[in-house]
């Protein structure tokens, strides 16, 4: 009870007392020094001669060391083992004539002994309603020994974030909402590190197609989940990020949930779709990214891959290349290989051919097609089989 009333005392003395903090000086160790739980610190003081009763004094739960009198003076803090991660004031204290005295505070930083794998954070998904709110982000981790602790202020942690114009983070993991719209806060130190989600204002979210999904065709019907507060849509589709040369369907009313969108590429590239929500009158955007089909590449299609053939003969189909005036296929024991047979033309007809001379020793087969195309003939897909036994 007295140590708990001595502390309270001496704590709130603290500030007043700063006008007389030249009587008082923590020489070592230097501010800003790091250490761990379990650690003995020692804490050199210089103390005036009119000063007495000297003590260290820490902020919780470093507590306070036995008071002693001289002028140069050393003691034994003791970082308790369930002291968290983070940064703790320290000051030397004691009496004269006049009342209490205290020094400028020094700062030891507690931290973990080594890296700690980033596990989580909470919240774990940051939603903010409106530009200017504030959030702290807390970072949850596994310690060397395999304890879970706070490591949101270990000085190994870093934070960024990935658009800071819809959102900022500072050193000790404060987010502020910028402006309305999604992006990611990056969470990280040298072993891990995590992406939260971060979103400032409800905005229109994409149902369908599913991310980074390999669209059917030219043609796609893309469908969304609507904001309570939203006032318009807009979709954008492009060749880059936030661009719309496939298309821009400008401002859509809110009970519009699908846009179909007829001109989109079939060159296997990537497509960016930005879905645009009008909030209060600001416009923010969710943005997307999708795979082109490739249907500038023949792929064969008959007889179905890895499947077995019937027989020595076998008529193989594929589909048209863009831009292809002439075919060739090839016929190995070797991926790319062509010592069986290679069957050559334009193949007026159709894109297909038949081969004769196939092994029916229940071998392997490699089958190939190339394209003539702008002079030049271009690999476009293999399929392997197995030879028939007769």
């Amino acid at each position: 009870m007295v140590y708990r009333v001595i502390t309270m005392v001496l704590a709130l003395a603290i500030a007043p007392c700063f006008s007389q903090s030249n009587l008082l000086q923590i020489t070592s160790p230097p501010s800003g020094t790091v250490v761990y739980p379990n650690q003995v610190v020692i804490v050199s003081v210089n103390a005036d001669p009119s000063v007495s009763n000297v003590a260290i004094l820490g902020d919780d739960p470093l507590g306070f060391s036995q008071s002693t009198n001289g002028q140069q003076l050393q003691f034994q803090l003791t970082i308790p083992a369930d002291a968290a991660i983070g940064a703790y004031n320290v000051h030397a204290v004691g009496t004269t004539a006049n009342g209490l005295a205290a020094s400028q505070p020094i700062s030891l930083q507690v931290d973990a002994q080594g890296p700690a794998r980033i596990t989580g954070t909470q919240p774990s998904v940051l939603i903010m309603s409106a530009a200017g709110e504030i959030t702290p982000l807390h970072v949850m981790g596994t310690l060397p020994d395999g304890s879970q602790a706070d490591i949101t202020h270990s000085l190994q942690m870093s934070y960024s974030s990935e658009n800071p114009q819809i959102a900022t983070v500072d050193s000790n993991g404060i987010v502020r909402a910028v402006m309305l719209g999604s992006t990611h806060i990056i969470v990280s130190n040298p072993t891990s590190s995590l992406y939260v989600s971060t979103e400032v204002g409800q905005l229109a979210t994409m149902s369908f197609p599913g991310l980074a999904e390999i669209l059917p065709g030219a043609s796609y019907n893309f469908r969304w989940i609507g904001a309570n507060e939203a006032t318009a849509y807009r979709i954008q589709a492009g060749s880059t990020q936030g661009g719309n040369n496939y298309y821009d369907s400008g401002s859509l009313p809110t009970t519009t949930l699908s846009q179909t969108i007829n001109t989109l590429p079939v060159d296997g590239s990537t497509i960016y779709v930005t879905l645009w929500t009008q909030i209060n009158n600001q416009w923010a955007n969710n943005q997307y990214y999708y795979t082109a089909p490739n249907l500038n590449i023949s792929n064969i299609t008959s007889p179905p891959k890895g499947s077995t053939l019937s027989g020595a003969s076998a008529t193989f189909t594929w589909t048209a290349a863009r831009g292809a005036t002439a075919y060739k296929l090839w016929v190995g024991s070797t991926p790319g290989g062509h010592d069986i047979d290679i069957a050559t033309g334009s193949y007026p007809d159709g894109v297909q051919t038949a081969v004769h001379n196939l092994p029916t020793n229940g071998q392997v087969l490699y089958v190939s097609v190339y394209a003539f195309i702008n002079g030049t003939w271009v690999a476009q897909d293999t399929a392997v089989y197995k030879a028939a036994t007769v």
